[in-house]
């Protein structure tokens, strides 16, 4: 990699490192530019404008939390799947990674809210690709349309992100999650 593309990296990590702790809306350039140990000005060499960055970080942070959940949903028996998909909605919670997605989801620029929603609409995509893999290991078909079961996953994922983010019991949000798989089992029918 070359020179620029490091710094360019270095920032956009940085960027993401602060959505975790700080909502997007109050998260400065200059607070980016200390974390990622650079001047102001490189910040905006790379990205022009701060919607630009933040479209960027979308971007990843979408991208590397669909990789994360298509491995954690794709290898193994359906029971290993769902209890390390539990895992992982606890540790994104943890990190702030939930957080970030969500506040950069509510930025009011259209760069942003466009990468925010290209990377959960591939997010809820992959998840109905893996969730109807798990069903298929125990014989069963989705009875609606598998994509309304990945756009449900989605949203389910990120609500308990922020309420794990927000409770003080994680036990509690462990049980609904498992009522949630249960629930998806309503929504199929014997495969063919």
């Amino acid at each position: 990699m070359g020179s620029k593309t490091v710094a360019r990296e270095s920032i956009l990590e940085a960027a993401i490192r602060c959505l975790c702790r700080v909502p997007a809306g109050s998260l400065t350039v200059d607070a980016i530019a200390r974390e990622a140990g650079c001047a102001k000005g490189l910040v905006h060499y790379h990205f022009k404008t701060k919607s630009a960055l933040f479209a960027a970080a979308a971007e990843r942070l979408w991208a590397n939390r669909t990789e994360r959940w298509t491995e954690a949903l794709s290898h193994g028996d359906p029971k290993e799947a769902i209890e390390r998909s539990w895992t992982l909605l606890t540790e994104e919670a943890e990190q702030g990674i939930t957080k970030a997605c969500a506040s950069l989801s509510v930025m009011p620029d259209d760069m942003t809210g466009q990468a925010v929603n290209r990377g959960s609409m591939r997010f809820g995509s992959k998840l109905a690709s893996s969730i109807e893999g798990l069903f298929g290991q125990v014989g069963l078909a989705a009875s609606v349309p598998i994509e309304e079961i990945g756009s449900l996953a989605a949203a389910v994922v990120m609500g308990m992100g922020m309420q794990l983010d927000s409770a003080a019991d994680g036990v509690a949000g462990e049980g609904a999650y498992a009522a949630f798989w249960a629930g998806l089992l309503s929504l199929t029918h014997p495969g063919d």
